[in-house]
C-alpha cells in the first residue's frame, strides 16, 4: 500500500561522484562511499548545508561538494504483523521457560534441603 507523501531528504556528494558517509566518533571506514545506501541521508537541509561549508572549508582543492535534494513522494506501508507476533510469540514462551526453570531449580533446592535434613536426622537419631 502507498501513502502520498510530500518530504524532501538531503546527500552530500563531492566532485567525483561519491557520497558522503559520516563515521560518527571513532569510526572506521571511508568518507566518501561510491553507493548511495551507504551514504548518510539528512532529514534536514541545515545539517547537510554545515557538512558542505565544513568540506569546503577545512578542504579547499577538492572544491564544494554538491547538495543532492531527494523528494519522496510517495511512502511503502510495511507489514510487520508476522514479525511482531512472531517476536510476541517468542517473548511468551521465554516467560513460560523462565518459570519452567525457576520451578525447576526450586523444587530441585527443597530436596536437597529435604536430603540434608534426613540425614541430620539420622545423625541425631544415633547419638
Amino acid at each position: 500500500m502507498h501513502v502520498p507523501l510530500d518530504l524532501k531528504l538531503y546527500a552530500v556528494r563531492n566532485k567525483d561522484g561519491k557520497w558522503l558517509r559520516t563515521k560518527g566518533y571513532g569510526g572506521y571506514g571511508e568518507c566518501w562511499v561510491d553507493d548511495i545506501q551507504t551514504a548518510k541521508i539528512y532529514p534536514r537541509i541545515g545539517p547537510a548545508r554545515s557538512q558542505v561549508t565544513w568540506w569546503s572549508n577545512n578542504y579547499p582543492d577538492y572544491g564544494i561538494p554538491d547538495l543532492i535534494e531527494l523528494p519522496c513522494v510517495i511512502g511503502v506501508i510495511l507489514d510487520e504483523k508476522k514479525r511482531v507476533k512472531k517476536a510476541m510469540d517468542k517473548k511468551k514462551q521465554d516467560i513460560i521457560n523462565q518459570e519452567i526453570w525457576r520451578r525447576e531449580s526450586e523444587l530441585h533446592d527443597a530436596e536437597r534441603k529435604l536430603e540434608e535434613a534426613q540425614k541430620k536426622i539420622t545423625e541425631l537419631r544415633k547419638k
